[in-house]
């Protein structure tokens, strides 16, 4: 009996920390200049390349929840208000040398916690570098590429969600191609250019075709693949 009442008064108060954790205001320690991202950057387009390809190119990620939202930022922010204290009362004492934060600060912050994310233009910026690769990669090779930050107040403190807006613009087709192979019986050493061209049919490139990165590295493979089994 004593052991479930242990348990349970155990399991309120750890749910009983986490809620105030909860309830902490995350903000509070940025400057005027600085806004936490609050959610998953959205993109926006024209739905003209399947699938995820667009929204798996984006490496800005917010905080990670850890069973009640932002429970590893607020642990953070701990870390660092018991550091700010620390420094305080290191200063007051004349204590010589310059202040170490002790460790059981830096694992709050950095181990059991996590450091905000804040909204940066230096990766908003690669990101769109990373959403124009995969245009480019389909076809899309001049694409307008943007991003919008709204700091509105409705999200209650230093906040930001970033929406990525892309246009594809139009696609790239395939106006002429050519497979371009040496004869081998100059050096053997080069393709056999008899044997690769009975398997030219093959080949799922023709003119018309809208380029495709993956099409064409699929090719390439194949191409290199057959020459192998040639004996080349």
């Amino acid at each position: 009996m004593r052991t479930i009442l242990r348990k349970t008064y155990l399991l309120l108060s750890v749910s009983a920390l986490l809620l105030s954790l909860a309830s902490c205001s995350n903000t509070r320690h940025l400057t005027e200049d600085q806004y936490l991202l609050k959610s998953y950057p959205t993109v926006q387009s024209q739905n003209k390349i399947e699938g995820d390809q667009l929204s798996e190119a984006i490496i800005t990620k917010p905080n990670r929840v850890v069973g009640i939202p932002k429970v590893a930022l607020s642990v953070h922010n701990i870390g660092v208000g018991m550091e700010k204290r620390q420094k305080k009362r290191h200063e007051k004492r004349g204590k010589e040398g310059v202040y170490e934060a002790s460790k059981f600060v830096t694992w709050l912050k950095y181990k059991a916690g996590e450091p905000p994310v804040l909204v940066d233009t230096n990766s908003l910026n690669r990101d769109l570098r990373n959403l124009r690769q995969v245009c480019m990669a389909n076809g899309y090779f001049q694409p307008n590429l943007s991003y919008q930050i709204d700091t509105l107040r409705k999200w209650r403190g230093k906040k930001a969600k970033v929406t990525f807006i892309v246009d594809e613009g139009l696609p790239y087709k395939i106006n002429k191609y050519e497979i371009v192979y040496q004869d081998s019986s100059r050096d053997p050493g080069l393709l056999n250019s008899q044997y690769m061209r009975q398997d030219e049919g093959m080949f799922q490139l023709e003119a018309g075709l809208q380029y495709n990165h993956n099409l064409f590295e699929y090719e390439r493979k194949r191409g290199v693949r057959h020459s192998r089994i040639g004996g080349f």
